[in-house]
């Protein structure tokens, strides 16, 4: 585990072995899925090696919810104090429910949370003797939580999906940009889908077309049949504003995968697009930026806002646009992802 002071430039570390093992296995594994509500880091899922050494090691999707206090967990770092881990700063449960890699979480304002697409990913990558199955949905519940508990509420559980099989599902995705959007004027947030990989098709295409989601007690979603996705197509670092004045949701995507002169071969790209959702009009465009990126960087990286920079909806990372001064200002950091 590490803590990062970025206005001291001082990395801390401290080793996993204290954790539980069905923690620390899920802390080295790769592509979980996680989100901060205030002090809480909630981590689901994630791809990565059980019993490592052992003679019946294998790769697996773990079916693990944990939740981190973050306050704590960087005392326990910076302090190197192992204590400071235990009394309810790291707590989980297992449930298969939790299965998931590729996908994203997310906690919206109905007080649920939302395991939204990904897969169940079994056996080593580089090998034959593996299978994946797709969630083909998102996954809704709620938790019964406090300092030292942490269930799932079984009466809680829905399920959101076209229906569709795999060949025709536009829920058949993974490794894909969601992030969080305002649906109604200023007021509910809600969840937008972008791009995910790959269409069960020869030729592999990603999806184009994104999926709307609205939260509340009966969640629904829209497929939006009127836009195609140019580029920018895998998960990858993500800058969220939003303009209350004109009800628009930016999405700026930094580089990652699927090129606008190739997407169909989803290769990494240099290329920033941004989409732009009219809530008013209730159409979605987009624009690319002039310059590109000096390198093939961004995909499954991570943007990190800038303390400082005017928010929108703090827990949910919305930049609010109306509030930037004119001219050029740093928003924040990426980090991470794979440089190609």
């Amino acid at each position: 585990m590490y803590a990062y002071d970025p206005a001291n430039r001082k990395l801390d570390s401290l080793p996993l072995a204290s954790l539980p093992k069905a923690v620390r296995e899920q802390f080295e594994s790769s592509n979980m899925l996680a989100t901060q509500i205030d002090d809480y880091l909630y981590v689901v899922g994630g791809n990565g090696e059980t019993d490592p050494g052992e003679g019946d090691s294998t790769f697996v999707t773990h079916p693990t919810l944990s939740r981190g206090k973050v306050p704590d967990a960087i005392e326990a770092i910076t302090t190197q104090n192992l204590d400071r881990l235990g009394g309810g700063t790291i707590l989980f449960v297992e449930d298969d429910f939790m299965r998931s890699t590729g996908g994203e979480l997310f906690g919206l304002e109905d007080t649920r949370f939302y395991i939204v697409l990904g897969h169940n990913f079994e056996g080593a990558y580089s090998s034959n003797d593996f299978s994946q199955t797709y969630l083909d949905s998102i996954r809704i519940f709620r938790l019964i939580e406090d300092e030292t508990t942490l269930e799932i509420d079984p009466n809680s559980i829905q399920y959101l999906s076209d229906n569709q099989p795999p060949a025709t599902s536009q829920f058949h995705r993974r490794d894909l940009v969601v992030v969080p959007r305002i649906q109604v004027r200023g007021e509910v947030v809600g969840l937008a889908i972008y791009g995910g990989v790959f269409t069960p098709t020869e030729d592999g295409m990603p999806y184009l077309n994104p999926i709307y989601i609205n939260g509340g007690i009966n969640p629904s979603f829209e497929v939006d049949e009127n836009y195609k996705q140019p580029s920018n197509v895998y998960s990858a670092a993500n800058v969220r504003m939003y303009s209350k004045e004109f009800d628009l949701n930016y999405t700026t995507i930094i580089g990652g995968m699927g090129d606008k002169s190739d997407v169909n071969a989803a290769d990494f790209t240099k290329s920033i697009l941004t989409i732009i959702r009219d809530n008013q009009k209730n159409v979605t465009r987009d624009m690319t930026n002039a310059s590109s990126l000096d390198a093939f960087v961004g995909s499954e990286a991570l943007f990190i806002p800038k303390g400082g920079v005017p928010m929108y909806r703090e827990n949910f990372q919305i930049i609010d646009f109306d509030s930037l001064p004119k001219g050029s200002t740093v928003l924040g950091y990426m980090y991470g992802g794979i440089l190609s």
